[in-house]
């Protein structure tokens, strides 16, 4: 990084880490040359070189600042600098990515993320020129089972900004609807100026939530005894969601004595990497629940029914032992 100083009429060369923004330098004699009694002070005659700008600090009256709008002087290695600049195509050019906020797959063969059951796959595919919209362009797009059979060829046309936009909705079979979850591939080509362009992208197919696991602290209570559980769960969804985790716990005759929820933040896993963790729920057996059984059903909605929420994965049942005892005091 160069800047041009004024006060030495010379082109300096600066290093700084990371990313810098509003970035001043100064050139001074000497820290602290003006101000009360500025040679008693310890800063007194060090020689500064780079100031990084920062908010005045009104209530710093006392130097090294001075109420000046740069901060002390930072440690600091010239070394040489390589710039990269972002890729961007001199002729023909197609992106395909997830026109649903975040844009995923943004970039060439970019992954796509998380699409959960029956849900929307909405597609965009930009086309250009060195950088300029093409239109009315026709886009092919070809979308493939993780197995590598083909789900879909489909088409459109680009528009003015030169996208062609793609709406498909994902499927649920009759019969063992999971067999499909996995990762999908979608291509997108497309004829600009008699040379064919085209971008890929994979995407997960999959519960917005899986529950792997559910444990109890033991197999057996008594009455007036709390049953504590451990959810473990996880995800595929790089962004992040809210989900509510679900439990009834039900006696021996089909009679719901127990429900706990929590309210959980899940997402911000990385791609091909489930993002999982585990939590408590704590269901009170209490005096009129039957034994000698009671099921435990666990469960995860976007939201409580009522309020219009629905299940996002399958439930997790486990069975326990209820006693025909009381809990000691």
């Amino acid at each position: 990084m160069e800047f041009f100083e004024h006060d030495i009429g010379e082109l300096r060369t600066y290093h700084v880490e990371g990313i810098g923004a509003n970035l001043n330098t100064s050139r001074k004699e000497w820290i602290c040359e003006d101000g009360p009694d500025p040679i008693d002070h310890p800063f007194f005659g060090v020689a500064p070189i780079v100031n990084v700008a920062s908010v005045a600090h009104p209530e710093w009256d006392y130097c090294p600042w001075h109420n000046k709008i740069y901060s002390v002087p930072l440690p600091h290695v010239v070394e040489d600098a390589t710039y990269t600049a972002p890729y961007k195509a001199l002729g023909g050019f197609i992106d395909l990515y997830r026109c649903t906020d975040p844009h995923l797959g943004i970039g060439k063969d970019r992954p796509g993320g998380l699409i959960w059951p029956q849900k929307d796959l909405l597609l965009c595919a930009i086309v250009t020129y060195a950088g300029w919209p093409e239109q009315s362009k026709d886009v092919a797009f070809e979308i493939k089972y993780p197995n590598g059979e083909i789900f879909a060829i489909l088409y459109n046309r680009t528009n003015d900004d030169g996208i062609a936009y793609l709406r498909v909705r994902m499927p649920w079979p009759c019969d063992d609807p999971e067999t499909i979850f996995g990762t999908w591939k979608v291509w997108a080509t497309v004829d600009v100026a008699c040379v064919v362009v085209n971008d890929t992208m994979e995407f997960k197919y999959d519960y917005k939530v899986n529950i792997w696991d559910v444990e109890t602290d033991k197999r057996e209570y008594k009455h007036c005894e709390d049953i504590v559980i451990t959810i473990s769960y996880g995800t595929y969804a790089m962004v992040e969601f809210n989900i509510t985790f679900t439990m009834t716990v039900v006696d021996a005759s089909g009679v719901p004595f127990g429900f706990a929820y929590n309210v959980i933040t899940i997402g911000g896993a990385q791609w091909c990497e489930y993002a999982n963790g585990a939590f408590n729920l704590t269901v009170h057996v209490v005096k009129w629940a039957r034994p000698p059984m009671g099921t435990i059903y666990v469960g995860a909605l976007n939201g409580f029914p009522q309020d219009g929420g629905s299940a996002e994965t399958q439930v997790y049942t486990l069975y326990i032992t209820i006693l025909a005892e009381w809990a000691e005091p």
